[in-house]
């Protein structure tokens, strides 16, 4: 079994954006706070809807802590946080992977894997506690599977900058 995962705060997701969010959340509990004791207190509805947007967005977060995991059988992707979103292919139904560098929508590089079932459609999974640098070690295990392999222009340059093993 082999296990392509890093720890979750060394990820760039936990690093930047959700440090970001919890300063934002200590801001908000500390400014309703403020306002829900100060003397000229006046319930305004107003004040609830950056409130729901922010619990509303919180959430989709964490749905970017995918990891990798190669068993003897099975390929599976996992969420680190959702703990029961994961995904299991078997390597002979698996037709090929594409592996992306994080351009366009995704922050964060993405993985899709088509199947004999659904050989056009695919969805996408931020693989963001996979580290930068086993990125050449992911690509020689899935030809060790005997797995094709699709690497868009980014995802190549990941692989290019963390290959160090001259």
């Amino acid at each position: 079994m082999r296990e392509f995962r890093q720890p979750f705060w060394q990820s760039d997701t936990s690093r930047t954006t959700l440090k970001l969010c919890i300063y934002i959340s200590i801001g908000l509990v500390g400014l309703i706070t403020h306002q829900v004791y100060s003397d000229s207190f006046e319930f305004n509805p107003l004040v609830l809807i950056p409130i729901f947007m922010w619990l509303s967005i919180y959430p989709v977060i964490f749905t970017q802590y995918f990891y990798l995991t190669f068993t003897d059988d099975q390929f599976l992707l996992r969420n680190s946080i959702y703990t029961r979103w994961q995904r299991t292919y078997n390597y002979n139904d698996i037709i090929k992977v594409k592996l992306f560098g994080g351009r366009g929508l995704y922050c964060g590089p993405y993985i899709q894997v088509f199947t004999k079932t659904n050989p056009k459609h695919a969805w996408s999974y931020v693989i963001e506690l996979v580290a930068a640098k086993d990125f050449p070690d992911l690509l020689d295990t899935f030809k060790e599977k005997n797995i094709p392999v699709e690497t868009d222009q980014g995802f190549d340059y990941l692989v290019d900058r963390n290959f160090t093993r001259f």
